[in-house]
């Protein structure tokens, strides 16, 4: 490694052999005796939170068991646990740039992605992320409330959409992420989101981008807590001015040597995308191992700066064959639409001056190639464009590539890797200067390619359409009226063979004609197609928005609906706690009135045992008499007791169908509201 970025660490010497050896080969870490050593120094990675970095341009990672908030901060078990996503955050913290298949963590097994569009479909997708984290085996309780509150301060509060949300799940522990841009981001902000996240949750990273209004949330919850992280830190757009290290390269960009790799590559061009499709096209890849075999691509810098879109983008090109042919057809007509367009002189001399002495160490024989490319150039300029010159770009080529392997000794394999990174930098001239995606840059390539087509097709409609007239005339003055003798030189055998030789011919051009004239119709409507989907593309969002605001009106139009119908229920109020009161009070009184009668019925049963021991007793009449009172009484308090109890079962019954009624009324507005704001999103 040429330019490895250099930790300095006042640790446990246990922890710092695990840094070591968990850590990438491009950090070199070195572990200080004092901590009054880490002075100045910018990359620090030290176990005192009370540490403050003297370097307006450091970075420190604090590893304790107490944890610093509104830092990058961690408590050791985060090392030892080997957690892939908290070292791969420290490696990305200190500059590392990582490869396509270092930024994906294996030991989560399952993903859910939503797009979050509107602001009435947080709850909606709240409760599908709840159910998913239940089905998984997650506890639910803090993660619903940390969700909703956050989606409801980004979404509902700063009115920012959409929000794309990522769910990875592990058997232990869920990782989820958000991208939000265009957002206004302040303390504020900041600290709602500290709020929400609790320290329930294992992992929190804010990554943040004032300037351009970028916000990565990410955080985790584990099924048993075994570790702390807090990342919090801001990525700046540029930092001119403040790093005396920064340099600016030839075309103005900038170039930071102090964390980054040697050589510095900010952006991936179409001439590197073509060739990492080329070079993955010769091999099996498949869906599962694709990152496997981008891995294996030798320029490792090249990889670690892809783009998602980019990594997209290669992986349809490879496993769609003919999207790689895309590529290479756009780049072709690209660049003859650009030899068409400029003089022979002027084509000659941008074709040259684009040839990348980086390009050349790659020929098999690099060392025949003129050191010279001006003296080439002018050398082509006076032996092939002097004259009349080629007049399409492919005899150009032609010419070029002769004049080389003829007098310079050049292999054909050779010249067609100069020819490809000259074309791949003139195509990257052409997005540069139009502000174009690799996707759209190809989908007008084929809109053109697709219209040369028909003319082509055109062309050949009218050589068909001629051929078919001269046929036709062929075989009106197929038989001559008359000759001198009487008879005709064919015979008539030979005549009537003739016309109907004939006649096969015209049928035959007739078919042929109709097959083109049906495949130009057919790429005419194409042409026509793709000719309006620009418009299309425009107008399909104003009416996206346009029904977007309809169905927020209807669904508002259910909400007052809801709150009216929960108002005039107000008994609403009463509708939820008051009903389930009632019936709660209801439970208990009756439950009290049958213990009551139970007690009636043995009190009637102990004084009919005392009135049948009297009577057998020969007791006197008066104490039957007494007795017979008392039995009639109880039995009175047992008939009441019976009749308010079937007074309260009826009430009871009562509530709970006008219970069930109002629960059925609720749930189908809620369904309601839910459909709406599902076609809303």
């Amino acid at each position: 490694m040429t330019n490895r970025i250099e930790i300095y660490t006042f640790i446990e010497q246990e922890l710092f052999g695990k840094l070591v050896e968990l850590m990438c080969e491009d950090l070199n870490f070195i572990q200080v005796e004092n901590i009054t050593e880490l002075a100045d120094k910018k990359n620090i990675i030290v176990d005192d939170i009370t540490y403050k970095n003297t370097n307006p341009m450091g970075k420190v990672v604090y590893i304790s068991e107490e944890v610093k908030i509104g830092e990058v901060s961690l408590t050791p078990d985060a090392i030892y646990t080997e957690n892939s996503f908290i070292l791969n955050e420290i490696e990305n913290y200190f500059g590392v740039l990582q490869t396509p298949k270092n930024r994906i963590f294996p030991q989560f097994t399952k993903v859910k992605q939503y797009k979050i569009l509107s602001r009435f479909s947080v709850g909606y997708y709240c409760d599908l992320a709840n159910f998913k984290a239940h089905e998984n085996g997650f506890d639910i309780k803090n993660l619903s409330l940390s969700l909703q509150g956050v989606l409801n301060g980004i979404v509902l509060v700063r009115e920012c959409a959409p929000v794309e949300m990522e769910m990875l799940f592990s058997d232990e522990e869920l990782l989820i992420s958000m991208n939000i841009s265009s957002i206004f981001i302040d303390d504020e902000l900041i600290n709602e989101i500290y709020r929400f996240i609790s320290n329930d949750f294992s992992y929190l990273c804010l990554r943040v981008n004032r300037k351009k209004g970028k916000l990565d949330l990410r955080f985790s919850l584990q099924k048993k807590k075994s570790y702390i992280a807090r990342f919090d830190y801001e990525v700046e757009t540029s930092r001119v001015g403040i790093n005396s290290e920064l340099a600016v390269n030839p075309n103005g960009k900038i170039v930071d040597h102090s964390n980054f790799h040697d050589p510095i590559v900010k952006k991936v061009t179409l001439k590197e995308l073509k060739r990492m499709i080329d070079f993955l096209s010769k091999r099996d890849v498949t869906n599962d191992d694709f990152l496997d075999h981008l891995e294996a691509y030798s320029d490792k810098q090249m990889l670690k700066v892809l783009a998602d879109d980019d990594i997209e983008f290669i992986k349809k090109s490879v496993l769609k064959k003919e999207r790689a042919e895309s590529l290479k057809e756009a780049i072709r007509l690209t660049v003859t639409n650009s030899f068409e367009d400029q003089s022979r002189e002027e084509f000659n001399e941008n074709f040259f001056n684009k040839i990348d002495r980086h390009t050349l160490k790659d020929l098999v024989k690099a060392e025949n190639w003129p050191v010279d490319n001006d003296s080439l150039k002018e050398e082509i300029k006076s032996k092939i464009l002097n004259g009349k010159g080629p007049e399409t770009y492919n005899e150009y080529l032609n010419s070029l590539q002769g004049y080389v392997e003829e007098n310079y000794n050049i292999p054909r394999e050779d010249f067609e890797t100069v020819k490809e990174g000259v074309e791949g930098s003139l195509v990257e001239e052409v997005l540069e200067s139009s502000g174009k995606s690799v996707e759209q840059f190809i989908r007008e390539s084929e809109y053109f390619a697709m219209k040369e087509k028909v003319a082509r097709m055109s062309h050949l409609f009218e050589q068909m359409h001629t051929k078919l007239e001269q046929a036709k005339q062929s075989s009106s003055n197929a038989a001559p009226d008359s000759v001198e003798d009487g008879e005709s030189p064919l015979g008539g055998m030979g005549e009537q063979r003739a016309t109907q030789d004939l006649e096969e011919k015209v049928k035959q051009l007739s078919k042929e004609l109709e097959l083109k004239n049906d495949s130009i119709e057919v790429m005419s409507q194409k042409v026509d197609a793709a000719n309006i989907s620009a418009a299309e593309d425009k107008q399909e969002l104003s009416l996206a928005q346009q029904k977007l605001k309809e169905e927020i009106l209807k669904v508002e139009g259910l909400e007052k609906e809801l709150s009216k119908f929960n108002g005039g229920a107000s008994s609403g109020a009463d509708s939820g706690e008051d009903i389930e009161t009632k019936l709660k009070d209801a439970n208990i009184e009756i439950k009290m009135y049958k213990q009551r009668l139970k007690f009636a019925q043995s009190q009637i049963q102990t004084l009919e045992k005392a009135k049948k021991a009297a009577a057998s007793g020969g007791v006197g009449n008066k104490k039957i008499a007494h007795l017979e009172k008392l039995m009639d009484k109880q039995n009175k308090i047992k008939s009441k007791m019976e009749t308010e109890i079937s007074s309260l079962k009826k009430d009871n019954h009562k509530i709970n169908q006008e219970n069930k009624i109002l629960s059925n009324k609720i749930k189908d507005l809620e369904r309601k509201l839910n459909n709406k704001n599902k076609t809303a999103a």
